[in-house]
């Protein structure tokens, strides 16, 4: 009876222990039906490939989002801090070492630069330009007047301040030169404005030079001891002194035609640089311009230029021979207009020709 109590007490104790751990006793035909499945076994294989899969797909959308994001970050970055900035600077090379008279010395201005300049030279316009200062005329004599300028503009010429503002006598009236000329009543004898008759002698074939045409007022040289071109004869006549002058120039056409005596050329003859009438196609023909010549039928040439005198009865000089003038033919700058005191005409002629020459104040 104890014995039949003790097993029953132990069975009671096994099925309390096994209730309070969760141990549950399957069917046998359980086992076969639910508890173990070979099918289940595979697709458990089959869901880890899938979430494997799943990973791995996840892996590389991140990757290729990293990436994209490391591309982005590389377009957009910030230059770096070694990135030269600074502005060009103007004076490197230095400009100034080719500017013409500059001292070399370069200033940086703004964006620009400012070359330092020679003494009496200014920095404008990107050059080193002159200076220029308005000063009197000087040496003006007694009994005489500025002719037209009493003070002028000067410039630097690199060595000295040009024209001179010393005074000088000159007939013909000028604004950037200092020149004067005899009151009325007066006349220059080479160093003074002395009063009374003139102190030079008409013009005239036995006349000593320098001589005046009282007709013109013109003060007339001597001739020239031998013919030249007409550039040597300009050169000639700028640098002559004769009776303590220096002021001589070559005449123009105007000027030169008053020494001819021929009425119909001094009358009708429109070679003019005053009137600027200089060309020979509108200005010049056979039968205003010389003395005795024939104009051709066919047009504005000679057909016979006249006869040529050897008593000089063209030149108040009583001079025959061809002179050079200042004046070049407009429609031929190869040419220069002359008169020739024999036929008593004006013409042109190719300047590498020679003719005489006298020069006139």
């Amino acid at each position: 009876m104890k014995f039949n109590s003790l097993i029953l007490l132990l069975v009671s104790l096994f099925v309390l222990f096994s209730c309070d751990s969760g141990i549950k006793f399957n069917n046998p035909n359980d086992i076969n039906s639910d508890a173990y499945n070979p099918s289940d076994t595979e697709a458990d294989t089959d869901d880890d490939s899938d979430k494997t899969d799943t990973i791995s797909e996840y892996d590389e959308d991140k990757t290729d989002t990293v990436s994209g994001n490391d591309e982005e970050e590389t377009d957009t970055s910030v230059p770096d801090d070694d990135t030269d900035t600074t502005p060009a600077d103007p004076c490197d090379p230095n400009p100034c070492n080719s500017i013409e008279n500059s001292t070399g010395d370069c200033t940086v201005n703004g964006t620009g630069y400012i070359c330092g300049c020679n003494t009496h030279y200014t920095w404008v316009d990107s050059l080193c330009k002159a200076e220029e200062r308005a000063k009197p005329c000087t040496g003006k004599p007694e009994n005489a007047s500025w002719n037209t300028a009493s003070q002028i503009k000067q410039t630097w010429n690199g060595e000295d301040w040009y024209p001179s503002t010393a005074g000088v006598y000159n007939t013909n009236a000028s604004t950037t030169e200092c020149r004067f000329k005899c009151d009325t009543g007066y006349n220059w004898n080479g160093s003074a404005c002395v009063s009374g008759g003139s102190s030079l002698p008409e013009c005239s074939a036995s006349s000593g030079t320098p001589c005046k045409d009282s007709s013109s007022g013109l003060i007339w040289s001597a001739k020239a001891s031998s013919r030249m071109t007409w550039s040597n004869a300009v050169s000639y006549c700028d640098n002559l002194t004769e009776g303590g002058y220096s002021d001589w120039h070559l005449p123009n056409i105007d000027e030169l035609k008053t020494l001819l005596i021929a009425n119909r050329v001094t009358s009708n003859c429109a070679v003019s640089e005053a009137n600027n009438c200089l060309s020979y196609s509108s200005c010049w023909s056979c039968s205003t311009c010389t003395q005795t010549g024939t104009q051709s039928s066919s047009g504005t040439r000679c057909s016979d230029w006249g006869t040529s005198y050897s008593d000089g009865r063209y030149s108040k000089f009583g001079e025959t021979g061809g002179f050079w003038s200042s004046s070049t033919q407009s429609d031929n700058t190869g040419y220069a207009w002359r008169v020739d005191f024999g036929y008593g005409s004006v013409y042109s002629l190719d300047k590498t020709d020679s003719r005489d020459v006298r020069c006139v104040r």
